[in-house]
């Protein structure tokens, strides 16, 4: 999608437009998948049955490295440029420290928020959830990416209505 195509959109048209771009980096998306878990997968058959906590273990701390990847190539394709994956994937491990100190912060306030009663678990979440890719797409910190991503649902509150 070109850049020029930048303009508010209804519901509809941001789910039509997801859809259009999923179809258009599928393939990559999947390579981008497949160079952070492949080698988790190669390990879990060729290691004993004993080490199979620990493969699954390092696979589920890898996990935010694969969607840094994504984050990046959907956001370049939509913007009208493309990225390779390789590309992808050198930019992702040079942000390597922040994406898992995001990742690490993500889950924990999530978790202490559900273990307060569900609801401020909710919240966490919302705070949260645009961290990794305010971390990707702008180079911020972990701490600066929490708090762009803490007031983003409240500077965007009805920007969908």
């Amino acid at each position: 999608m070109p850049s020029s195509a930048l303009r508010p959109r209804s519901a509809t048209e941001l789910i039509d437009a997801s859809f259009q771009l999923l179809r258009q980096i599928y393939p990559q998306c999947v390579m981008a998948m497949a160079a952070i878990f492949v080698p988790f997968i190669v390990l879990r058959i060729v290691l004993p049955e004993s080490m199979a906590p620990m493969v699954n273990l390092a696979s589920q701390l890898f996990q935010p490295l694969a969607l840094a990847a994504i984050i990046l190539l959907v956001s370049n394709s939509y913007l009208g440029g493309g990225m390779l994956v390789s590309t992808a994937i050198g930019a992702v491990l040079s942000r390597f420290g922040a994406l898992m100190l995001v990742s690490f912060i993500q889950g924990f306030l999530i978790l202490f928020g559900v273990l307060l009663l569900i609801v401020p678990g909710f919240i966490a979440f919302a705070w949260t959830f645009a961290m990794p890719q305010a971390v990707m797409l702008e180079g911020m910190t972990a701490s600066k990416a929490f708090a762009r991503s803490r007031d983003w649902p409240r500077i965007r509150s009805y920007a969908f209505c």
